[in-house]
């Protein structure tokens, strides 16, 4: 499982923490989408091949584990929530245009 934040959502949470935050306080910043790696793997192949991948996709991995691999990466945000931050970006539309800029623009 991993929680994913973007880039934009990091720095203005950076920015919320400098102008509303307490010096010497700690702010975890986390992201709103959490899905376990399988998924992500999947929707990233589904919006590279513009189709339906999730029976497919375990062609694409090379599957594997580990030692000491973490199974969920996921922390507590809530004080940076209560100085008024949220995340922006969505999961979804913004893993559609990183898909679509790699696929025109990436030499493979």
């Amino acid at each position: 499982m991993r929680t994913w934040l973007h880039a934009d959502d990091t720095a203005s949470a950076l920015l919320r923490v400098i102008t509303h935050g307490s010096v010497n306080e700690i702010y975890n910043i986390s992201g709103n989408t959490e899905l376990p790696n399988r998924e992500t793997v999947k929707k990233i192949l589904s919006l590279y091949f513009d189709r339906d991948m999730s029976g497919q996709w375990e062609d694409f991995i090379q599957p594997g584990h580990r030692i000491g691999q973490d199974v969920r990466y996921s922390i507590d945000d809530s004080k940076l929530k209560s100085l008024g931050w949220q995340a922006q970006a969505g999961f979804d539309q913004e893993l559609a245009l990183v898909v679509d800029w790699y696929k025109s623009n990436f030499v493979w």
